[in-house]
C-alpha cells in the first residue's frame, strides 16, 4: 500500500503464537520506497527484527520452540530473492537494500525463522492494513 501524499509505503504485519495474536502493526515506512520489492523487504526486515526479539522473550521464559517462527511473506520477486541466497542475478537493482537482504538470509539460514510464500488473497496483514490505510493516507 502507498500513502499519496508522501508517497511512502505502509507496512503491515501480524505475529501470532500458538494461533494468538501477539502483535499487530500498521504504520508508514520512514523513508520512500524505489520500488514495490524495497518495501517489502523493509517490512520483512522490520517483521523479522520484531520475530527475533518475541523468540527471545518466549525463550527467556523458559518455552522453547520446535522449529523457527515462520514469518508469511506475499511478494513473489521477493521470495524469489530471499530463497536463493547464492543468486546475485536477481539483486542487481536492489543493491541499495543489501544490508536488509544479508540480514534476512542469515536469520533464515541460522534457522532462527522460515519464510513461507503465499498468496496475497490469503495475508491476514494485507486485510488490517487496507482497513488502516484509509485513516493513514
Amino acid at each position: 500500500m502507498l500513502n499519496r501524499q508522501t508517497k511512502r509505503s505502509i507496512t503491515g504485519y501480524v505475529i501470532s503464537f500458538n494461533e494468538c495474536l501477539v502483535i499487530s502493526k500498521t504504520l508508514k515506512q520512514l523513508t520512500v520506497s524505489l520500488s514495490m520489492s524495497e518495501a517489502e523487504y523493509k517490512a520483512l526486515t522490520d517483521l523479522s527484527a520484531e520475530v527475533l526479539w518475541l523468540r527471545q522473550f518466549v525463550q527467556k521464559l523458559s518455552l522453547c520452540f520446535l522449529e523457527g517462527p515462520t514469518v508469511i511473506f506475499d511478494n513473489n520477486q521477493g521470495c524469489i530473492i530471499t530463497a536463493n541466497s547464492d543468486s546475485n542475478s536477481n539483486t542487481r537493482r536492489m543493491e541499495h537494500v543489501e544490508i536488509q537482504l544479508h540480514f534476512i538470509r542469515e536469520v533464515i539460514q541460522e534457522n532462527k525463522i522460515k519464510v513461507a510464500c503465499v498468496p496475497t488473497s490469503e495475508m491476514l496483514a494485507d486485510f488490517i492494513t487496507k482497513l488502516c490505510v484509509s485513516l493513514l493516507c
